[in-house]
């Protein structure tokens, strides 16, 4: 159960609606959840204690820690990315979608922190090589893009789960994207 205390009154967030969970890499207590309508919420004890991010509520279909400076977050609602670069307490919008596609995943990678992965629902492939002030556009697929995992052994191999057609990997860093054959039989899976 989600449960928050404030001023001695215990404050329930177990009806939200979790669509997502992200645990900080910088504190091993500190987790953030996404919702689909109230928002953003992190606890930095484990879960005993939860706090609604200052962004405004609605639905969060992302969320990124940079692995390698604690102040910068990243979160991705309807057909923007913000970025916060002091712990949360401010965000910017960084991105706009001006085809009206919804973000959709979003991934920082552990390397090389200036380099991020966003992803639409029409299933294009986003990168910045510059902390979310340019993107560019490495592919676009037409399948929604889930969610994004790094390899633990070298961030420039990257896969993303498709809704329709499984599963997409970069050995690269996002330049060249390949259909893994076989998955297709796991088409609509949301995580990876």
């Amino acid at each position: 159960m989600l449960v928050s205390k404030e001023k001695k009154r215990t404050v329930t967030i177990s009806g939200v609606d979790v669509n997502g969970i992200y645990p900080s890499p910088h504190n091993n207590q500190e987790l953030t959840i996404t919702t689909t309508a109230s928002g953003v919420y992190t606890t930095t004890d484990t879960g005993e204690h939860w706090t609604k991010s200052s962004l405004p509520s609605g639905a969060y279909a992302s969320f990124a820690y940079d692995p390698k400076n604690s102040a910068i977050q990243y979160a991705a609602t309807g057909v923007t990315i913000r970025k916060s670069s002091d712990n949360g307490s401010t965000w910017m919008t960084v991105y706009t979608d001006a085809r009206g596609q919804a973000m959709t995943a979003l991934i920082v990678d552990w390397y090389d922190d200036a380099r991020v992965f966003a992803a639409t629902s029409t299933g294009t492939i986003l990168k910045s090589l510059d902390y979310g002030s340019s993107w560019s556009v490495q592919r676009q697929s037409g399948d929604t893009i889930r969610s994004f995992l790094a390899s633990s052994q070298d961030s420039r191999v990257l896969y993303a789960v498709t809704a329709a057609t499984g599963l997409l990997k970069t050995v690269n860093s996002g330049d060249e994207w390949t259909q893994v054959p076989g998955l297709s039989n796991y088409a609509g899976a949301s995580k990876i």
